[in-house]
């Protein structure tokens, strides 16, 4: 595998003139322009009708938990880079006191007194050198935020994927539940048939019985379907991030798609590589825990500190001066660590730890991101193959069905061809939904697994990204 994404933390934290603005997702991710933007919608009735999927992935990153929260920890570890470069900065504090000073002399008649007086104070201190302490920390500081930055991302590619896996599960089912309204249609129009050829005395009552019974079954696999789909639907709303309950409007029927091959599986694993958020997030993961190590290091070398204090009528925490004083002091502090109980080395000791549990963290992301791309590549293979099949499928079916009923309206055919024709057309035209959505589905799962969902127009061709 080639050697994961870097992140230049330096080039990183240029772009953060305050730290608390956090660039977004550095054109790993290729979103509609109107996701994120607007006001987030609070009811299903404020979705646009129908619900796209780019609809719902924009009101997604409005409401889902899982991106707020991925989000807020890129905005803290921001926070965390400024904290950084504060130590590089002087440290000043003033302080004002107001103080009574009650003396007494018991042995002394008339001799006690009162005094009040107002003591001031500032002192100011500056690191002026150590050993890499302060720089090692703001290079920790800058690899922990591109590792938020890597992980907000690896979070937007698993919740689009699973977006996606529900929102065609939904779209499915309510397709499905129309098709087999439709079967019940069929069901009926063929009992209605056996009724008038009993009635006409061309056809026995047996017919007009197994035309009853498909109906029954018919109407049976209806009831089904309408449950899958409010079950569907559930699992939809609640990845949005929508209150329990919503029914969001979807589109009628599913788009055809271009029966594309995806292309080689090694071009796929080189895209997670270069692209995947997660391997991303593990390698900027390692960078922390390597400055880590180096900040340990430097933390028991000798610092040398500037130190500035100025005090008027006393020094903190003690009582008034008899007259009125100003003091002012100035000079150089040298610390030079001798012994910490070996503390510093156990500390080192963790930080290495550390270290290589990172480097195994990598290696496990990168393994698991060549995984799931394989099983991605490997099912949307078959959901191709099978997309042709079932479109072939529902083609004979479809004909056969026709002919069947048209046989059994003369005469020709029997009650058994034409409920066996239909059932046959069900199945297929089942079968053919079932298929269109996994094709759906493994296409955009499969730049989800490779760290770039490029696109969210379903009617685009997949091809790797280079």
């Amino acid at each position: 595998m080639a050697a994961p994404p870097q992140i230049d933390p330096r080039a990183l934290r240029e772009r953060l003139s305050d730290p608390l603005q956090v660039p977004q997702a550095d054109g790993r991710l290729l979103l509609p322009a109107e996701i994120g933007s607007g006001p987030c919608p609070v009811a299903a009735t404020a979705l646009p009708q129908p619900l796209t999927l780019s609809d719902a992935a924009a009101a997604a990153l409005c409401l889902n938990p899982q991106w707020r929260a991925s989000a807020a920890a890129v905005q803290a570890q921001a926070a965390s880079v400024g904290e950084a470069r504060a130590a590089y900065l002087p440290r000043v504090n003033l302080g004002l006191g107001r103080l009574r000073t009650a003396t007494r002399y018991p042995d002394m008649e008339g001799a006690d007194n009162t005094a009040w007086g107002t003591t001031q104070q500032a002192t100011a201190s500056w690191r002026l050198w150590d050993f890499g302490v302060r720089s090692a920390n703001l290079g920790l500081a800058d690899r922990l935020l591109a590792a938020a930055l890597a992980s907000r991302d690896a979070t937007l590619q698993r919740l689009l994927g699973e977006l996606t896996s529900r929102y065609y599960d939904a779209l499915t089912a309510l397709a499905g539940e129309r098709a087999q309204l439709e079967a019940v249609a069929l069901a009926r129009e063929s009992h209605a048939s056996a009724q008038r050829r009993e009635a006409r005395g061309v056809a026995a009552a047996i017919d007009t019985l197994q035309a009853r019974t498909v109906l029954a079954r018919a109407e049976l696999a209806l009831a089904r379907m309408r449950g899958q789909r409010r079950q569907a639907q559930a699992e939809l709303v609640h990845t949005i991030g929508l209150p329990a309950g919503s029914e969001p409007a979807l589109p009628d029927t599913l788009d055809a798609l271009p029966a594309t091959d995806p292309g080689d599986l090694a071009l796929w694993l080189g895209s997670v590589a270069r692209h995947h958020p997660a391997v991303a997030a593990a390698q900027a993961q390692v960078e922390a825990a390597r400055a880590r190590t180096e900040a340990t290091r430097a933390e028991g070398m000798p610092t040398l500190d500037f130190n500035g204090s100025w005090f008027s009528n006393g020094y903190p925490n003690q009582g008034l001066s008899t007259m009125r004083t100003q003091v002012a002091t100035m000079g150089l502090t040298l610390s030079i660590p001798l012994f910490e109980g070996w503390s510093r080395s156990y500390k080192l000791k963790g930080a290495q730890a550390q270290l290589a549990q990172a480097e195994a963290g990598l290696q496990q992301a990168q393994d698991q991101a060549a995984l799931d791309v394989a099983k991605a590549h490997a099912s949307t293979l078959a959901a191709l193959a099978g997309l042709r099949h079932a479109e072939a499928l529902l083609d004979a079916a479809r004909a056969a069905h026709q002919s069947a009923g048209r046989r059994y309206e003369r005469g020709v055919g029997d009650i058994a061809e034409l409920l066996n024709t239909q059932g046959a057309y069900n199945e297929a035209r089942q079968e053919h939904l079932r298929t269109l959505a996994e094709w759906h589905v493994g296409r955009l799962v499969l730049l989800a697994a490779a760290g770039v969902l490029g696109t969210l127009d379903a009617r685009q061709a997949v091809a790797p990204p280079r």
